[in-house]
């Protein structure tokens, strides 16, 4: 069982596991406990970009709309850091208490609690999050332990390990969210239950937006993070919605063949924000002469960090 004087604070070196869902570079953490009266948290270092190996996934393991659409998702996500808050603490009122062994547990990162735990500011559009995971109050582990975290249940990626014999342990990287704004944990150590908490300062959102768009029914044929898309037949126009508030982005685009072969008309689009969605764009595509036509397009949308 862990002091109380172990558990105000730590500082411990620590070894970062590379997966699909986590990357992380050594650093040292100091590691708090404010329900126990606890200094304030401290601050750790989070890398400026942070590149996807997979796909999101929603925590069933069905892959976001916009996985099945693009083949390597490998384009960087902007860190925004925020001051380091402590998000989930398993011993909160409404936490869920002690993580037993072998069961897994949803940890939302995006709004508030569960129970009496923070909104840390971590917006809905956030496809990672800085972290920082301490296990601690470890009981009736029968052998070497690994605690995993991921995007999916059951999780599969080792983001702590420890021996049996550990009373405390954390590691700091970045995790992927999956479309719930969560993270998926579990506690593999033979028997027995641990307390954990997971602290934040930062979060990573996409800052390249793009969609290309089918003329005939107005489907999505690829896509960054546009997840819907409506056409009106006749007058060339159509809306892309995006995972994200467009508002403060701005948007080119250009007529084309989604596909490979054949020729394109030649003609011109004009776009502009959908005022009752801000997440939408409302793109009208012309011909050569200035009438309204039904044309493919893409559009390429940035948005500040």
């Amino acid at each position: 069982m862990l002091r109380s004087a172990a558990l105000r604070t730590a500082f411990v070196l620590v070894t970062v596991f590379l997966a699909t869902a986590a990357f992380a570079q050594p650093r040292t953490v100091a590691v708090t406990d404010p329900l126990r009266g606890a200094p304030q948290l401290q601050q750790w270092s989070a890398p400026s970009v942070w590149y996807n190996a997979a796909p999101r996934a929603e925590a069933s393991g069905t892959l976001s709309p916009e996985a099945t659409l693009i083949a390597a998702p490998t384009l960087p996500y902007t860190f925004t850091p925020i001051a380091p808050c402590r998000k989930y603490d398993s011993r909160a009122t409404g936490a869920g208490g002690p993580l037993l062994q072998g069961v897994n547990r949803a940890v939302p990162l995006v709004g508030p609690g569960p129970g009496t735990l923070p909104d840390c500011g971590i917006p809905a559009n956030a496809v990672a999050a800085s972290v920082n995971i301490t296990v601690f109050n470890i009981a009736g582990a029968t052998g070497n332990a690994t605690f995993k975290v991921d995007t999916v249940l059951p999780p599969l990626v080792s983001w702590i390990n420890y021996p049996p014999t550990e009373t405390q342990r954390a590691n700091a990287g970045t995790v992927a969210l999956n479309l719930s704004g969560q993270i998926i944990v579990q506690v593999a150590q033979g028997a027995g239950q641990v307390d954990f908490i997971v602290d934040t300062n930062g979060y990573y959102t996409a800052t390249q937006l793009a969609a290309w768009i089918n003329a005939g029914d107005g489907s999505i044929v690829r896509s960054l993070h546009a997840i819907s898309s409506s056409h009106f037949p006749g007058n060339g126009s159509y809306t892309v919605e995006f995972d994200r508030d467009v508002t403060p982005c701005f948007a080119v685009g250009s007529v084309g063949l989604p596909g490979t072969s054949g020729g394109s008309a030649p003609g011109f689009l004009t776009t502009v924000g959908e005022h009752t969605h801000p997440e939408g764009l409302f793109i009208q595509t012309f011909d050569k002469t200035g009438a309204v036509s039904d044309l493919s397009f893409a559009v390429t949308v940035t948005c500040p960090p």
